[in-house]
């Protein structure tokens, strides 16, 4: 990822200086450039963790799922239970 301006990448803006003006901005280029690098390194870094990120929200999301589905079961089966001991319940008292 080079840094754009209005010329284009940093490398194409500093082509159009002349040599003095390089040897003028030296230092002020070679930071530009460690900067752009860095911009790159991190730019990569964060498609990275948002791809990761990507990911565990997927798996979240499956995970959620099941445990949905589990807790339904899990429903279905105490109130089951719970029916079944209002019927003995109720033949005892019978």
């Amino acid at each position: 990822m080079a840094l754009i301006t209005s010329y284009g990448t940093l490398d194409e803006y500093i082509a159009t200086l002349s040599a003095e003006e390089k040897e003028q901005y030296r230092d002020l280029i070679e930071e530009c450039k460690q900067r752009d690098e860095k911009i790159q390194v991190d730019s990569e870094k964060r498609n990275h963790s948002l791809q990761r990120l990507a990911e565990v929200e997927e798996h979240l999301l499956q995970v959620l799922t099941e445990l949905d589905s589990a807790s339904q079961r899990l429903l279905q089966q105490t109130s089951g239970v719970y029916l079944k001991m209002l019927d003995a319940n109720e033949m005892k008292r019978s």
